[in-house]
């Protein structure tokens, strides 16, 4: 195990540090963060993504999330479950608007049963912290809570590899294409669990995805051996 960050100098040559490792194959696995506008700063305490929320040692007594997506509703219910106040907007006009309208509908009335306070079709505007809490400014109106959580989505973990020198190819949000088998373009490279786009076969997470890329390599390097014999 190597401790550092790592970037590639060339297709098959990984920099950590001043350290250097080459190999036939390379699996690229590093995830994805949250998703932070550039006009907000993140303090992890009264402003926090979905990544600091879970490792709060106490609920808030109230809290704005921003963003009505999965994230988004799965905070809202855990928050209202331990009897947080919670506030949830959303740009759109119905929260889960990626999914269809009756399971947005379901989970609407779901949430106005139990006093979550949903907000369509609002934006964020600004904030102010005070002793208290926070003041967050909405296109809709003014709301003071304990805590502002950011649940904009997020995005994937490919800005500082070094990505460039491998020719390795992404889509428009820089995502990392793959085929069915995790591989990329450049098919000595493969990319597992949420940093890659594309459906990898038969599995559903990236313990899954590593062991079929384990599985090609293998199959791989025996077909190289067969040649060679």
């Amino acid at each position: 195990v190597i401790q550092g960050k790592a970037t590639f100098e060339d297709p098959h040559t990984v920099a950590v540090g001043d350290r250097k490792f080459s190999a036939d194959h390379i699996v690229i696995a590093t995830g994805t963060r949250p998703r932070i506008p550039p006009d907000m700063s993140v303090d992890g305490k009264t402003v926090i993504t979905s990544d600091d929320a879970v490792n709060l040692t106490n609920s808030p007594k109230s809290v704005l999330i921003l963003g009505a997506g999965v994230i988004g509703c799965e905070f809202a219910s855990m928050y209202n479950a331990v009897g947080t106040e919670v506030h949830l907007v959303d740009t759109r006009p119905r929260i889960m608007s990626n999914e269809d309208s009756d399971i947005s509908d379901f989970i609407q009335n779901a949430f106005d049963a139990v006093g979550i306070d949903v907000i369509p079709a609002s934006r964020y505007q600004s904030h102010t912290l005070y002793d208290e809490g926070v003041r967050t400014i909405l296109s809709s109106g003014d709301i003071k809570t304990e805590m502002i959580l950011l649940a904009l989505g997020r995005v994937p973990c490919t800005d500082n590899l070094g990505l460039e020198a491998t020719g390795v190819a992404l889509d428009e949000r820089n995502y990392v294409r793959v085929d069915a088998m995790a591989r990329t373009n450049a098919p000595h490279i493969y990319a597992v669990g949420d940093v890659r786009k594309g459906s990898v076969k038969r599995v559903a997470s990236s313990v899954g995805e590593g062991s079929v890329v384990v599985s090609d390599i293998h199959q791989a390097l025996a077909e190289i051996g067969a040649i060679v014999s």
